[in-house]
């Protein structure tokens, strides 16, 4: 039974996606019509307070993150970062999949969405592997950690930034 398709939106906050809502969600995110892709984001809506559908939302947003209307691309982007302080290593993955696209636009997104507030609420564990991957001289990824803001609190860790794009901006030349 798809709740999805019959109740008013009210009646579906909440609800753990059974296998045909999940089929159907899909089925929209994949759809040529940007239509039946917006309604994706209604019904991640109803399904956001339940950790179960964590992993399904992901793969969700992870169809409409490359679509190619610029609004849903971002908003797939700003529903990731809602996962960060909670899924960080979700989020991360989102991250090192996106940070390196060959489009500006996603790499843009990644920055402004999700790598500076993964920085932001998990430096101590994230910076050592943006520094990494930094210093490996991967051009894209670096264009993406150039362009995110640093939120980055507490001296120390607001110094190890400023060294790191200091090697960045000379990396990309």
């Amino acid at each position: 039974m798809n709740r999805l398709l019959k109740n008013k939106l009210v009646d579906r906050l909440h609800i753990t996606f059974n296998q045909s809502e999940q089929n159907y969600i899909k089925k929209n995110a994949k759809s040529s019509d940007l239509k039946n892709r917006k309604k994706c984001f209604d019904y991640i809506d109803c399904g956001l307070g339940v950790n179960k559908n964590c992993n399904f939302i992901f793969e969700v947003l992870d169809i409409l993150a490359p679509d190619k209307n610029n609004n849903l691309r971002w908003k797939a982007f700003l529903y990731v970062n809602g996962f960060i302080e909670e899924k960080p290593k979700k989020t991360w993955l989102f991250i090192l999949k996106y940070a390196s696209h060959r489009l500006a636009d996603i790499r843009s997104a990644t920055a402004c969405n999700l790598l500076e507030h993964q920085l932001e609420y998990h430096f101590k564990e994230y910076f050592p592997k943006v520094e990494k991957i930094v210093l490996s001289g991967d051009k894209k990824f670096i264009d993406t950690f150039l362009h995110s803001w640093n939120f980055v609190k507490g001296k120390k860790n607001i110094i190890k930034i400023k060294r790191l794009i200091k090697k960045a901006e000379e990396l990309r030349k």
